[in-house]
């Protein structure tokens, strides 16, 4: 592809169900001063503009506007924000229409039959066409489409072309071949790629081609051309190869005969030129005669035939191709199966072809993913085993290459180099001066170097001096950058000390290894790392510390799932972050390329009067959270797997569902790291010290911050009062049960949503989660649990808990069998008032506190970890935080 420019990468966001995808255009490196990109809408419209000067016709340059359109109901409008993309696009084919001749190019989502795509008896009255300029739709043939089936955004999109005066070239234009379905997939066949341009730039397209399916895409390409000017280009690939070396090869392709055939019929004048006014005497006019019918016939069927340059055999630049490793002899098999299936297709559209070839793809597809993972696991285990027997070995292999600088100087060249330099330091020394006495003498030298001195002259960047991270034998002294010399005695005396496990004579922590940090958050839970990302993400030196190992479940943010929803009961200004969460999640997986949300809609469930339902319902009014509110009737008919007295009220809000705890976890601190974060994980914080520079004392190092950040969880009960900080928390363990469904799949996540009724028992709090994590599996919780050492968490009797839960689920979900199948455990912070602390500390502003989540932070991890982010950098925080201050809970700090 050395050949070619790639001006534009719009990648799409990877998901559970679609495998990446995106837009790229690429052209010909000649024409790079001719084409440039206008602009890119959304990530779904690329402007591209031709110069004039390509073309035959050159009055006007030409705009290529190519689009991708989601289905309809896509959840890239949620993403986007937007309703729809014809709204786009009609602006787009205002603005350049004045500017050039236009055409639209790409996949619509759009099946329009064969409809109009023009106004029927548009012209005007007799009476009337002397008044107006007006000017009237030609009546244009009926266009041939094999499918007649339309949709919403067929029907736009015809619109759109009656109202714009553009008109779609398939199956209309006189020199279209195979004007077929663009698409071919499992579930059928439509049309939904087209060319569109005004009627009058018709003449200006030479060929338009729906061309055959290939194994690359559930897509046919779209193959159009327009008169230009001939250009004279050197492949690059070809580049100093002796012509004769340089093989073009067109491949005949037996699916296209029909297509091919048709091609011949349309240019049979073309091909009949090429014997006219011929005198067939001589041998020159045969040879011309022969050669102008070979580049007829190629010109007309090479955009059927596959077309390759390649060197002849034996030429030391031959490309030799290999198979992947996992492709076996079997999924060979399997393919030919396959290409065999699509070849038909090609030939033959019939319905029990389509069915061959969507059996024979996915049972190619299946078989290739499953090799692909096999041959992966091996090389994993067979990594994991090396890394164990031949560490160096393992390591080599991650080892960047290399690579070798190729250079045009000779032997020669560096001889006379270095022999001129010689004879240059002779000369100089032959005319230096002998004379002695005029040595200069400072006896201020001899002076004893002060503290003061020594403080004023080290440097602030590259020096370090310290030990080894890891083994603190290994003293380190380097990055003098040109004005170590100076300090020299010093730098020996303090390497000598650390040598000597002396104390340094001067604080070495600024030439340390680590350096000053912007921020230190402690404590890399969800929130922890959430505020970490958003740092990191903003160029802030960032480290991040947690005391176990990662990943681990000590804490409150393990385990595979949590709610997520946009009714938030009577705390209103949660309801208000919770819009911007939604966001900021969305945008972590688009980031991540890692599914982490799962829309199942949340069920509230309580009784008339229940101040949490009817918190719901004002809030969610408020801000215009769809929602469905309906009584004991409805909700038997929507959900007959559990059961509640008559007199309840439901309330379903559409925009709840599952966040996959473990995956957004893990994704923050992978996308903290990619921005340039220190992730430090088994390295508890032992002190602090707080100052205006703030220094962390951990199990392993040192370390100095402009700022700290503790999401410290339930640790924040002991860490805190360290700080002079006092707060009501109570960590508490939460039984976390998981009972089996009696008739499996009926709580499946596409059938049962995700639900919470507050009070439910004893005025605690229930909410519970489809079969999602663990298969026939319902997660079921009480909403509090007993007090306990988080050091200690498996010390405490949870009987009580337990009790209750399988009282509540024998009588509300009979379908579940009333005993746990599986138990797990998480704590949860706990205040009084179950409102968060999000706040300076009262007596260092630079230290910032967030604590006391209370089992419902994780949902709303990414705006806690902004606006922890946003005080750690001095800025206003982007949300009103009064009721999350931590002076609620006294007058003044017990400092």
């Amino acid at each position: 592809m050395d050949q070619f420019c790639c001006p534009v990468i719009v990648p799409r966001m990877r998901s559970k169900s679609t495998q990446g995808g995106g837009m790229v255009f690429l052209y010909k490196k000649h024409l790079e001063q001719k084409i440039s990109v206008c602009e890119i809408i959304k990530d779904s419209i690329i402007v591209i503009k031709i110069d004039r000067s390509i073309f035959l016709k050159n009055d006007e340059d030409r705009y290529l506007v190519f689009v991708y359109i989601p289905p309809y109901k896509s959840v890239f409008y949620k993403q986007y924000d937007v309703n729809d993309l014809f709204e786009d696009l009609e602006s787009v084919l205002e603005n350049y229409s004045t500017k050039g001749i236009s055409f639209i190019c790409g996949d619509t989502n759009s099946r329009t039959s064969t409809y109009d795509d023009f106004i029927k008896e548009d012209n005007l009255p007799e009476s009337l066409v002397d008044l107006t300029s007006y000017s009237a739709d030609s009546q244009l043939s009926l266009r041939v489409n094999p499918d007649l089936k339309t949709n919403t955004w067929g029907l736009k999109l015809l619109s759109l072309c009656k109202s714009s005066g553009f008109r779609i070239v398939n199956g209309r234009h006189s020199e279209g071949y195979a004007n077929g379905f663009t698409y071919c997939g499992a579930n059928g066949t439509s049309v939904n790629d087209y060319l569109i341009t005004q009627e009058q730039n018709f003449e200006l397209i030479r060929k338009f081609i729906v061309c055959s399916f290939t194994t690359f895409s559930d897509h046919a390409p779209l193959h159009f051309e327009f008169d230009s000017v001939q250009a004279t280009t050197v492949n690059s690939r070809s580049a100093g190869i002796p012509e004769n070396d340089v093989l073009t090869v067109i491949k005949w392709k037996d699916e296209n005969k029909f297509e091919i055939r048709e091609a011949f019929r349309v240019n049979y004048d073309q091909l009949n030129s090429c014997f006219e006014n011929r005198d067939l005497s001589s041998d020159a006019d045969i040879d011309t005669c022969v050669e102008s019918f070979s580049d007829a016939v190629v010109a007309i069927a090479e955009p059927f035939c596959k077309v390759t340059t390649r060197h002849k055999s034996g030429h030391k630049n031959a490309k030799l191709n290999f198979d992947k490793p996992w492709f076996s002899d079997e999924l060979k098999a399997l393919r030919r199966n396959y290409i065999r299936a699509l070849n038909a297709f090609n030939s033959n559209s019939s319905t029990n072809n389509h069915n061959t070839l969507n059996e024979c793809k996915k049972t190619y597809k299946l078989k290739e993913r499953y090799l692909k993972r096999q041959y992966m696991k091996q090389e994993g285990d067979m990594l994991s085993v090396i890394r164990k027997t031949n560490p160096k070995l393992f390591y080599a292999k991650f080892k960047p290459k290399k690579k070798t600088l190729k250079s045009n100087l000779k032997l020669d060249d560096f001889y006379e180099h270095f022999k001129n330099l010689g004879l240059e330091m002779n000369l100089d020394s032959d005319n230096a001066s002998t004379e002695e006495g005029n040595c200069c003498v400072f006896d201020e030298l001899d002076a004893e170097i002060t503290s003061n001195e020594v403080e004023k002259m080290l440097p602030d960047e590259d020096l370090i001096l310290d030990t080894h991270p890891s083994w603190k034998n290994i003293i380190i002294g380097a990055g003098f950058s040109g004005h170590g010399f100076k300090l020299a005695p010093v730098v020996g005396k303090v390497l000598g000390e650390l040598a000597m496990g002396k104390s340094p004579s001067y604080d070495l922590t600024p030439w340390n290894m680590s350096g000053i940090y912007d921020t230190i958050v402690v404590g890399a839970g969800i929130e922890g790392s959430s505020t970490a990302y958003y740092l990191a993400k903003q160029g802030q030196k960032t480290l991040l510390l947690e005391q176990f190992p990662l990943p681990h479940s000590r804490g409150s943010s393990h385990g595979q799932s949590r709610i997520t929803r946009k009714a938030y009961g009577p705390k209103e200004h949660y309801a208000v972050m919770m819009h911007e969460a939604f966001h900021l999640w969305e945008q972590l997986e688009r980031e991540s390329k890692t599914e982490i949300f799962i829309n199942t809609g949340m069920l509230s469930v309580g009784e008339p009067g229940n101040d949490f339902i009817d918190g719901t319902i004002k809030a969610m009014r408020k801000h215009n959270i769809p929602m469905d509110v309906f009584g004991s009737d409805e909700a038997k008919m929507k959900y007959p797997m559990i059961s509640y007295p008559t007199d309840f009220t439901y309330v379903l809000d559409h925009s709840g569902g599952i966040l996959r705890a473990d995956k957004a976890l893990k994704a923050f601190q992978d996308q903290f790291q990619k921005f340039g974060g220190d992730l430090h994980d088994g390295e508890a914080m032992v002190k602090i010290i707080p100052g205006k520079v703030i220094t962390v004392n951990t199990s392993k190092s040192t370390y100095k911050c402009n700022n700290l950040v503790l999401t410290v969880g339930p640790w924040a009960k002991t860490i805190l009062p360290s700080l002079g900080v006092h707060i009501p928390l109570r960590p508490l363990r939460i039984t976390v049960c998981y009972w089996k469904e009696k008739i499996p799949g009926q709580y499946a996540a596409n059938r049962f949503p995700v639900f919470v009724q507050h009070p439910a028992v004893d005025n605690f709090g229930v909410y519970g989660l489809p079969s999602e994590e663990y298969p026939g599996h319902v997660k079921i919780c009480l909403h509090f649990g007993p007090d306990i050492d988080p050091d200690n968490r498996d010390t405490v009797d949870d009987k009580w808990v337990m009790d209750k839960l399988k009282s509540y689920v024998s009588k509300h979900f009979p379908n579940l069998v009333p005993e746990p199948s599986i138990l797990e455990t998480c704590i949860y912070s706990w205040l009084p008032d179950e409102e968060f602390v999000l706040d300076k500390h009262p007596a260092w502003k630079n230290m910032i506190i967030g604590a006391g989540f209370s089992g419902h932070g994780f949902k709303l991890s990414p705006v806690v970890g902004k606006v922890l982010g946003e005080m750690a950098m001095g800025k206003e925080p982007s949300y009103n935080l009064s009721p999350c201050r931590i002076d609620r809970f006294f007058s003044r700090s017990k400092i």
